[in-house]
């Protein structure tokens, strides 16, 4: 139930808050005893009273009489009361306006899906181009170079990347410690020395592997022989790097540690580069770089598609689709969730009457038990009275000698009854408003979530019709 229901439920006054619907019961021993029905029986039959031609109820029977009349009245008087009140509230129900809130939620929504039809179809449509345009350039791309299939290359780059970074590090810390003999910054000025090389090292490896070797399939002629020319260039300064690493790790270690890089630097002779190479730790060292450049080399050329360009242009391909993808599916979101949740306010206002249809229902419910109730206590009432006076004609009879009871003793005697209090015409009548408000509202409900399905499912068109175009 909503918060604006509940209160107006609340200012009439819950069901659940009525009084209980029962009426006393009536003790029978306790009214004998107390107007001393056997008594008075008993000593008025010795007397023979009432006499035998007597007519009427004597003055013990009106007094029984008139404690059920007393009884009637009170049970009357309640019963009254209350169905006046049910009938009060029920004329103060009143209509909120629910099919005119169901009509503002409903051209709400289909403003809202208008709008996002406009708003959204621009930005879709631009970025559907980009689609467009981006195909035709892969398609071309392929046509012209006569491939097929997709570009090959690795979705994450990451472990590509973290192998060069691993191989940088450990070159560096074996090469680090060979050099620091010779560095006046000791261990860390020879990694800072080393780390120079091997950078060196890495980013020859990028050049070749990732550049020079594939752009030499270039079919056009003025990119692919520079190309050729450089890929066989920096394999040559990747063997002079490390010859001249490991010509100083030579050097260092013939002239003893009191030489410093600087000086060593000063005494290179280039034909003695290869002659290092007889030391085994040099020749370690050498090869080891070399290995090192080989496996960033390749690690590199793995990095892309060997064609030149067709990574990168399949790449762009598949973002823009995904882009464009995601785009589609965040806008059917948004445009199912404006469907839920006004089909969800539309949900929430038929609650609200319905509520309130239920609480009339309820008071008439509650009218009608009140009805039976008195009816039921109008009998009990009478059937008591029937008690009392059955029984104080008997102990009345019992004592009597001579002369015999009143003839009227054999008649039954019955309770006037007041007539049943009628529903009001001004509440039936509020009744049947408060059925037709509920009708109305629940064809409203109907009318209105099918006419937001319908703006849904249009502003799902107008998308669609994107692909069409």
């Amino acid at each position: 139930m909503s918060a604006s229901t509940k209160a107006t439920l609340d200012s009439l006054g819950s069901s659940s808050q009525e009084p209980s619907l029962t009426f006393s019961e009536i003790d029978v021993q306790e009214i004998k005893k107390k107007l001393r029905l056997k008594e008075e029986g008993t000593h008025r039959g010795k007397d023979h009273l009432p006499k035998t031609n007597a007519t009427g109820f004597d003055d013990v029977e009106q007094q029984i009489i008139a404690f059920a009349h007393a009884e009637v009245k009170e049970a009357t008087e309640k019963v009254y009361h209350h169905l006046e009140s049910l009938q009060h509230r029920m004329l103060n129900i009143r209509s909120v306006g629910h099919v005119a809130k169901m009509e503002q939620i409903t051209m709400a929504a289909e403003g809202t899906f208008s709008a996002k039809g406009l708003g959204r179809k621009a930005e879709l449509f631009v970025t559907r181009e980009g689609v467009v345009n981006i195909k035709k350039n892969f398609e071309n791309f392929k046509n012209q170079y006569g491939l097929k299939g997709d570009a090959t290359y690795p979705e994450n780059r990451f472990l590509h990347i973290s192998v060069v970074l691993l191989l940088v590090v450990l070159e560096t810390f074996f090469n680090g410690r060979f050099l620091a003999r010779g560095d006046e910054g000791g261990l860390l000025g020879g990694v800072t020395f080393a780390f120079g090389f091997s950078a060196i090292n890495a980013v020859l490896g990028f050049l070749l592997g990732y550049y020079t070797l594939r752009l030499s399939l270039h079919p056009k002629i003025a990119i692919k022989i520079p190309c050729i020319i450089f890929s066989m260039l920096l394999p040559s300064c990747m063997l002079g790097i490390n010859l001249l690493l490991s010509w100083l790790r030579t050097t260092i270690a013939s002239l003893g540690n009191g030489i410093v890089l600087k000086e060593a630097m000063k005494q290179i002779e280039w034909r003695d580069l290869i002659l290092s190479l007889r030391d085994p730790e040099s020749l370690l060292l050498f090869s080891a770089g070399i290995v090192c450049c080989i496996i960033i080399t390749i690690d590199f050329w793995m990095m892309d598609d060997p064609f030149p360009g067709f990574g990168r242009i399949s790449r762009e391909y598949k973002a823009k689709i995904e882009t464009y993808a995601d785009m589609q599916s965040a806008i059917l979101g948004e445009l199912e969730e404006i469907q839920a949740r006004n089909h969800k306010a539309l949900d929430e206002v038929l609650d609200q009457a319905s509520d309130i249809f239920a609480e009339s229902e309820k008071l008439v419910e509650s009218q009608n038990r009140w009805r039976r109730l008195y009816a039921a206590h109008l009998d009990h009432l009478e059937d008591v009275g029937k008690q009392l006076i059955g029984y104080y004609r008997t102990m009345n009879m019992e004592a009597r000698k001579t002369e015999p009871p009143p003839a009227y003793f054999q008649q039954n005697w019955t309770l006037k009854r007041p007539p049943l209090p009628e529903p009001d015409e001004q509440s039936v009548s509020a009744q049947k408003r408060i059925q037709a408000e509920t009708r109305d509202v629940q064809s409203a409900h109907i009318s209105c979530v099918k006419r937001i399905s319908e703006a849904y499912i249009k502003a799902l068109h107008e998308y669609q019709t994107i692909e069409q175009l």
